[in-house]
């Protein structure tokens, strides 16, 4: 379940780093970005977003910001809660793998 109180938290932290480290605000883009090829983001160093909860979990294991914002035991349950929670969804079979592929194999 997402929790409002730790996101913001961990954006705080973040903020408060970027201000710590003197880090530049890139300008905004009027681009559709996700109209935009890989190479194109690339080149204007636009980073993406994790597209899955798989992905964010590895992102926030990787995060000293992150791990420096919850506390030990929070930090573990809630890497431990995510990775139950991707699990559960991956074994799922959806109505469109259903529709996509049953009749066609």
């Amino acid at each position: 379940m997402f929790n409002p109180y730790l996101a913001l938290a961990v954006m705080l932290e973040a903020g408060l780093e970027g201000i710590r480290q003197n880090i530049e605000v890139p300008s905004p883009r009027q681009e559709n970005l996700y109209e935009m090829e890989s190479e194109d983001l690339i080149s204007l160093k636009v980073d993406h977003l994790p597209t899955s909860l798989w992905e964010a979990t590895q992102f926030i294991k990787e995060s000293e910001l992150v791990k420096g914002v919850f506390e030990d035991p929070l930090y573990d349950s809630y890497i431990r809660a995510k990775t139950k929670e991707w699990d559960e969804y991956r074994l799922q079979v959806t109505e469109w793998e259903k529709n996509k592929y049953l009749m066609r194999y």
